[in-house]
């Protein structure tokens, strides 16, 4: 399933407004509207959105088929209702088919149109309103990762959410399969991977300090070992000093300022459940974000890189005991075969990673990385 967000044009002006009429037909359940002799809803802003530089409007296609369609306004006129800075940007209309509601496409088209304009954000309801409350506070919540603010009460018209996305660009990001040697030997280095993490850490190896998050496996005394082991000998192995990794179970003791100190944080693999759970009860996502946005160094292997993601079971996307952290836009399984398809089913793009290969992840997308195999 692709999900495009696309500019409306002026020679499509007829098409538009089919879709607002169905638009404003869902909305007669919230208010009180009736249709003209001519059998249309009035939306007085229609040419408005080619003639006034502080409207853009959008259609939503799935697979190339109409589904809806999105206008963002610009608070050039400082009319918003929360927020009173000439930059900022508004929701003005968002319309979903109901074909395709309540499967991720909604979701995903809102936060491409937030990807799309930076700076402040107004995003409004009407009180009554509740399943769109309900909508774009799970939207609003997942995409600022609870970084955002409710605005106005239940005795006021029109209730809603405020938030800022001009955060600082972000870059150090690697989601490794399974490591960064090929089947587990340290004479078979993946050395396009190597070499992006030396890049991404921009100093020698040898001083290089690593907060080391084996949590994912510490459900298992042996596995914990195991993975911890192998592991840390990579890392020593590409130059590391073993006075450099500092081993961390997540209990919710580190804070903020002591995590900041080091140059690199290492999640490895286990069980992303019981990973995400640990994060999240002790808030521990929050240190995580911290030191992207303050462009650390982040490496996951397999539960640590999918911790990044929207949600880590692609057969179950839309239960949130799945959600991850979602700073990739993107779906990833993890140990799969050679010549495992992508899956085009989802509504993000879907990556079946592979041992030799990696996501470098930065705050504009992400790059596919796949070292050579010579060993095989």
């Amino acid at each position: 399933m692709t999900v495009q967000i696309e500019p409306i044009l002026l020679d499509q002006k007829s098409v538009f407004v089919q879709l607002m009429n169905l638009y404003n037909y869902n909305f007669t359940e919230f208010k009180d509207a009736d249709i003209n002799e001519h059998g249309y809803f009035n939306y007085p802003y229609t040419d408005h959105l080619w003639t006034e530089g502080s409207r853009h409007p959008f259609f939503i296609r799935v697979d190339g088929k109409l589904a809806g369609f999105v206008i963002v306004k610009d608070n050039s006129s400082q009319s918003f209702n929360f927020i009173h800075d000439k930059n900022a940007h508004h929701i003005n209309e968002f319309f979903v088919m109901k074909k395709y509601r309540r499967s991720g496409i909604g979701s995903f088209a809102a936060k491409a149109i937030f990807d799309k304009f930076k700076g402040k954000w107004e995003v409004c309801q009407m009180q009554n309103n509740l399943p769109a409350r309900k909508f774009w506070k799970t939207v609003i919540s997942e995409y600022t990762q609870n970084n955002y603010q409710e605005c106005g009460s239940e005795n006021d018209e029109w209730v809603g959410f405020t938030f800022d996305n001009s955060q600082t660009e972000w870059c150090n990001v690697l989601l490794t399969d399974s490591g960064f040697y090929y089947d587990n030997e340290l004479d078979k280095p993946l050395d396009l991977l190597i070499n992006r993490f030396k890049n991404m850490l921009n100093k020698p190896f040898k001083e290089a300090k690593v907060l080391f998050i084996p949590t994912a496996a510490m459900q298992s005394e042996e596995k914990a070992t195991a993975i911890t082991n192998r592991l840390k000998n990579e890392l020593l192995a590409m130059g590391i000093l073993e006075s450099n990794i500092t081993i961390h179970d997540i209990d919710g003791s580190l804070t903020e300022a002591e995590a900041l100190k080091f140059d690199v944080i290492y999640i490895t693999g286990g069980s992303t459940p019981y990973l995400a759970q640990r994060v999240y009860e002790t808030g521990f996502d929050k240190i995580i974000k911290k030191m992207i946005f303050a462009n650390k160094v982040y490496i996951g292997m397999s539960a640590g890189s999918m911790l990044l993601t929207p949600n880590f079971n692609v057969d179950n996307i839309h239960n949130p005991h799945f959600t991850g952290i979602g700073l990739l836009k993107v779906y990833v399984s993890v140990h799969c075969d050679a010549g495992t398809e992508n899956r085009s089913d989802l509504p993000l793009p879907h990556i079946a990673l592979q041992e030799n290969q990696a996501i470098a992840v930065h705050s504009d997308g992400y790059t596919l990385l796949k070292s050579n195999l010579q060993y095989e």
